[in-house]
């Protein structure tokens, strides 16, 4: 279960305490969730050692997703954008490997075997939007490539409909951001707590 969009010390301590087991650091620019690496730095260090750390990267090169993920420390890289099966191969040398598709069409299946990654990232297609978006991608697709591939379920999941979800799609993962916002960049507790929980019953029923 990783909460993404994560821009503050409080709200990773609290992601946390309250059962996630994996953080997202955003690292593009242009997301209203981007953070420095000097206050990922600060984030990171005051957290438990179990915590998985996820560094979201939209198009950065090869070298910047290398060097920002060693100063962070973290765990996983997750790779949005225009990034081909042999750039990914070359960062499994150095971390785990996320790749991020935004499903619009049977066709973006084709081939989908020939990224190295360790998961796929499964969310919505908004034009001009990489994530964070609060809309839904399609559950049809998504388990499509689930049997194929480790997918992780994201886009518009909410306390709400993340047990629909699951049901539907069988994710290895779940990954949620703005479901649990009470604005872009913070997270609102109790809508973390309850989503989490939902989860955690969801796949104690599964």
């Amino acid at each position: 279960m990783k909460i993404c969009g994560i821009t503050n010390k409080d709200d990773a301590l609290n992601a946390v305490e309250l059962g996630a087991n994996a953080l997202g650091l955003i690292f593009a620019p242009r997301s209203p969730r981007a953070i420095s690496v000097e206050t990922a730095c600060e984030i990171t260090s005051a957290l438990p050692v179990f915590t998985k750390i996820v560094g979201v990267f939209v198009d950065h090169s090869f070298n910047d997703i290398v060097d920002i993920a060693g100063k962070v420390r973290l765990d996983v890289v997750q790779l949005h954008g225009y990034y081909n099966p042999t750039e990914c191969y070359a960062l499994t040398r150095y971390h785990r490997v996320i790749k991020v598709l935004h499903l619009t069409d049977n066709d973006m299946l084709d081939g989908i075997e020939r990224y190295p990654a360790d998961a796929f990232l499964v969310d919505s297609c908004v034009d001009g939007v990489v994530g964070g978006t609060g809309v839904t991608c399609d559950w049809n697709l998504a388990r499509k490539m689930a049997c194929r591939v480790p997918v992780i379920l994201a886009g518009g999941l909410t306390p709400e409909n993340v047990c629909q979800g699951i049901k539907k799609v069988r994710p290895v993962g779940i990954d949620v951001c703005s479901g649990v916002e009470a604005y872009p960049g913070k997270k609102d507790y109790s809508k973390v707590r309850e989503f989490l929980k939902k989860v955690r019953n969801s796949n104690d029923s599964t």
